[in-house]
């Protein structure tokens, strides 16, 4: 066998071997995507069920690996075949504050740490007309749906949402994430089912 040959067989080998062996990415707080809920279980995560399954089989957890300081919750969703590929995150509230002064200081902090992460986002951040025009109808305006705060980033694998939003005049902001490799399949799967349940 020529050096050439011997070269190119070890090196079919080697790329072979590295991407058997490949792990999904990580996820936000100390998951990966595409880890089953037996594996999320394994790691001290606790796990309990959520209703809404229009994003999979959801789960509200707790006991994470890694989480935000003023984080109130997180939800877990998985595919058909039960692989994480969506987050939902959820901070702690404030009220009191009509103005979301807090949540849109908050909001500031997280856009600008996740820029450097993910890249420049495409951010919607839009007070309405009339009297949500004004800085103290804020937190009622989001509630209302007549003011837009958010941000969109998107990389090759991901995609993530940063937003501002309220729930009887309570202000938090939320963060989505989703891994698009899996999230094509959940989609494409979803319809299927849909259309035979039609």
């Amino acid at each position: 066998m020529s050096i050439a040959r011997l070269i190119i067989s070890i090196s079919i080998y080697v790329f072979a071997t590295a991407f058997a062996n490949a792990e999904e990415p990580n996820a936000p707080l100390g998951l990966r995507w595409g880890e089953t809920t037996a594996e999320v279980k394994a790691s001290g995560v606790t796990l309990v069920a959520v209703p809404d399954r229009q994003y999979g089989s959801s789960f509200a957890a707790t006991g994470l690996p890694a989480a935000l300081a003023d984080q109130d919750g997180a939800i877990l969703s998985f595919d058909q075949d039960g692989h994480l590929w969506r987050l939902f995150i959820k901070g702690k509230g404030s009220d009191g504050d009509p103005t979301g002064y807090q949540v849109r200081r908050r909001y500031d902090e997280l856009k600008s740490l996740l820029t450097e992460k993910y890249g420049r986002p495409h951010s919607v951040e839009k007070l309405g007309s009339s009297l949500y025009s004004q800085d103290k109808y804020f937190v009622s305006g989001i509630e209302a749906g007549q003011i837009s705060w958010f941000s969109d980033f998107e990389t090759d694998n991901v995609y993530l949402q940063l937003g501002v939003r309220a729930n009887l005049l309570t202000d938090f902001y939320i963060m989505i994430y989703e891994y698009k490799p899996l999230r094509e399949g959940f989609r494409k799967a979803k319809k299927v089912e849909e259309k035979n349940s039609l």
